[in-house]
């Protein structure tokens, strides 16, 4: 994205991201559960809001450490939104390609429209406080503050400790890297090699084969899925080469009824249709609102699944007495491992 871009779609795109860090931090929502939010952004907005929102909630105990000495007084509670700005311009200062002045004069006019004058000289003085120390202020974060320094939760922090003695400070900041665009090619639409040359002939976006993951395509550059080659036609869905591997151990064959439990969004559903497509697959999952997802990506990728809303605990309240060949269970879990797709 380029710093003009940047800079012409950042009003409409500045307000979603508070949005969805507001849902985040204020309501415990999962960005996960977001996107709607995005859904009447022009494709570059769209990328910008994520960046934004993304960027925040990654370095967000950086960005707070940093700020703190910043300010005369903590912000009040209800002021998130102005806090939130605040960290949108120190996040963009130091990671992005926007210049320092038109980030200052954006995140001021945010403030403005949000019909909080008495903020805008305040967030003024503030970031350009920033930009004259930031050098000093990132020496700041010592060991003392390990939140600060290490940009993660202090429990997660003395858990990798415990763990990984050797090797903690070197996942931390793996952490906080962004993780590459990984695809998986749906093969009952296209091969894994004309997606690659519809990649460079349609985008020009080069992609290499994952190792050790058949149908698995590794991007060199981020790109809004919607705008790649062949999205509405079902011909990829975006799971990460672990993920993958689910299916293939699986390895679904004709005719067997399976079973995926805990199935929302549906990418590991999918991909069992897409290994074998004569097969009788029951999606349930205890969430209605993400088993939805589960079906919008089925109607694209081109299967019908026997959808089910259900406790997988409470056989029965869905079970209807048929034995299934093959389970698949990808139970909800701490996560820890994909904090670099998901912050």
């Amino acid at each position: 994205m380029s710093k003009k871009s940047e800079i012409s779609e950042s009003a409409p795109a500045r307000k979603v991201a508070i949005q969805i860090l507001l849902a985040v931090l204020k309501e415990g929502r999962s960005l996960s559960s977001l996107d709607h939010l995005t859904e009447n952004l022009e494709h570059r907005e769209r990328a910008f809001a994520r960046l934004l929102s993304f960027g925040v909630l990654r370095f967000y105990q950086q960005l707070q450490g940093l700020l703190r000495p910043l300010m005369k007084k903590p912000l009040k509670a209800k002021d998130l939104d102005v806090q939130l700005t605040l960290l949108m311009g120190l996040y963009q200062i130091m990671h992005s390609r926007v210049p320092d002045y038109a980030v200052v004069d954006a995140a001021v006019k945010q403030v403005r429209k949000s019909r909080k004058q008495w903020a805008a000289s305040m967030v003024n003085a503030v970031l350009r406080s920033f930009i004259r120390q930031q050098q000093t202020l990132l020496d700041g974060l010592n060991s003392e503050n390990e939140e600060a320094k290490f940009a993660h939760p202090q429990w997660i922090i003395d858990r990798l400790k415990q763990d990984w003695p050797e090797s903690w400070q070197t996942i931390l900041t793996s952490n906080l890297a962004q993780a590459p665009l990984v695809l998986r090619i749906n093969q009952q639409r296209i091969t894994l090699d004309d997606y690659i040359l519809a990649l460079e002939n349609d985008a020009e976006i080069s992609a290499e084969k994952l190792a050790g993951v058949p149908f698995a395509l590794v991007l060199d550059e981020a790109r809004d899925v919607r705008q790649l080659p062949g999205f509405e036609q079902g011909w990829f869905s975006v799971q990460d080469g672990g993920a993958q591997l689910a299916a293939q151990i699986l390895q679904p064959c004709a005719a067997e009824h399976i079973l995926d439990a805990c199935a929302a969004p549906g990418g590991k559903t999918a991909h069992l249709y897409e290994m074998q497509a004569d097969i009788q697959l029951t999606a349930l999952d205890v969430s209605a609102s993400r088993l939805q997802r589960v079906e919008q990506n089925a109607q694209r990728l081109g299967f019908s699944p026997r959808l089910v809303v259900a406790d997988a605990t409470d056989v029965d309240s869905w079970w209807q007495g048929e034995m299934f060949d093959k389970i698949l269970l990808d139970v909800p879990c701490s996560a820890t491992g994909v904090i670099r797709r998901h912050p």
